[in-house]
């Protein structure tokens, strides 16, 4: 399953996307606590770093999920270079080139990311902010 869910409000259109094959959130307390930019945020520049905070430590290679697309969810994928905090919590990306004004972009994370303990994470459920 995939569906959009934060829209951000950028000189360019961003918007995260999750996929899963489960229609619930895993008990295992693993979770996507926060993404950035934040929804809604307004005058954030083309040279965007995103990030994304987890509940738990990650499994390093869990970046190999992460894809940020121009268009939809089926656009092509903008290379970025993506790297974990010393603790393995916070997933920070930069495109390697600015995004494009006025383009739609979708930062997607898949179904497949596991914490350290190797328990899935919920992807799709998270704090939006304010």
């Amino acid at each position: 399953m995939c569906y959009s869910i934060v829209s951000i409000a950028l000189p360019f259109v961003f918007a995260t996307s999750a996929c899963s094959d489960s229609t619930s959130p895993p008990t295992t307390g693993a979770s996507l606590d926060a993404v950035s930019p934040t929804p809604s945020a307004t005058g954030v520049g083309p040279a965007t770093v995103m990030t994304m905070n987890f509940g738990a430590a990650m499994q390093t290679s869990m970046m190999e999920y992460v894809d940020l697309h121009q268009g939809t969810i089926a656009g092509s994928v903008v290379p970025m270079i993506c790297s974990w905090s010393s603790d393995a919590t916070t997933l920070t990306c930069q495109p390697n080139q600015p995004l494009q004004h006025g383009t739609s972009y979708v930062l997607h994370r898949g179904g497949g990311m596991m914490n350290a303990n190797g328990d899935p994470v919920d992807v799709e459920h998270h704090a939006e902010g304010p």
